[in-house]
Formats: C-alpha cells, structure tokens, sequence
C-alpha cells in the first residue's frame, strides 16, 4: 500500500516471547523525503506519533 503512493519502506514482524500476545508488525521508513510524503498523505491519528513524526521533519 505505501508503495502504491511511492513511500519506500521497510517491514518486518515479531512475535514477543510471551506468546499469549499478538504478533507485532513494524514499518520502517527511513529517507526524510518518505516521511514528508507520509506524514502528507497518510499520517498519524495518534498525537504524539504525530509530534514525534514532525519532530524528524524539522517542523
């Protein structure tokens, strides 16, 4: 799905060692220009993603 608005990304999954809890799936995007087109087309719904989000924006 990022890759269909052009944010290059990374993904990989865990399962924690307590097994009674989910599987957790990570999304890595590392080049600034990706973070800028994310944070523009799809961003956080959370407030403090979003902070931390604009924090490596510079804005």
């Amino acid at each position: 799905m990022l890759n269909d608005i052009g944010i290059s990304h990374g993904f990989y999954s865990t399962q924690p060692k307590n097994f009674h809890y989910s599987k957790v799936y990570i999304i890595s995007i590392n080049r600034l220009k990706d973070r800028l087109i994310f944070s523009e087309k799809v961003g956080f719904w959370h407030i403090l993603k979003t902070k931390k989000l604009y924090k490596t924006l510079n804005l």
